[in-house]
């Protein structure tokens, strides 16, 4: 797949979003093939694609306006300028300011963080998937073995 065409289904994520109602922020972030060219793509991709394509900034915002998670990056405007940063589950962390009339640099960013942050979420969860589903085999052992353990030694002083 081209860079340009991952930038694209990035930018898209909000607005499929919107119109679908029957897919998942994650399953659009999945869908859009960020994990495989992170490395590639940079916060000016973003904001070049944003240039030509304004009609999504809006998108964006609102999406950032409308997140209902205990923490994650933001992006708002407070007091004539835009405000990228971090909510942590207590306060908002800012980040970058930018003027009114940066508002495309102020979702560029936003964008970046944001997608950084769903793919460093989705690789935690896939690593400890592995460590759930060991537990998980760990405890039907031990539910298994002691018993039969417990069996072994009645029978050893039976008999």
């Amino acid at each position: 797949m081209d860079i340009n065409n991952v930038v694209e289904n990035i930018i898209k994520i909000p607005t499929e979003f919107y119109k679908l109602r029957n897919i998942s922020i994650y399953e659009l972030f999945n869908k859009s093939k960020y994990c495989d060219y992170y490395n590639y793509i940079t916060e000016n991709d973003i904001r070049n694609y944003l240039l030509n394509n304004r009609n999504y900034v809006k998108d964006w915002f609102v999406y950032s306006d409308e997140q209902r998670t205990g923490k994650g990056y933001y992006v708002v405007l407070e007091n004539e300028k835009y405000e990228v940063g971090y909510y942590d589950g207590k306060k908002r962390n800012i980040i970058n300011t930018y003027n009114l009339s940066q508002d495309i640099d102020a979702c560029a960013n936003f964008i970046k963080l944001e997608l950084e942050y769903q793919r460093q979420n989705d690789e935690y969860m896939k690593s400890n998937k592995w460590k759930y589903k060991i537990t998980k085999i760990i405890i039907w052992l031990l539910i298994i073995f002691i018993p039969l353990l417990f069996l072994f030694i009645l029978l050893k002083l039976i008999l």
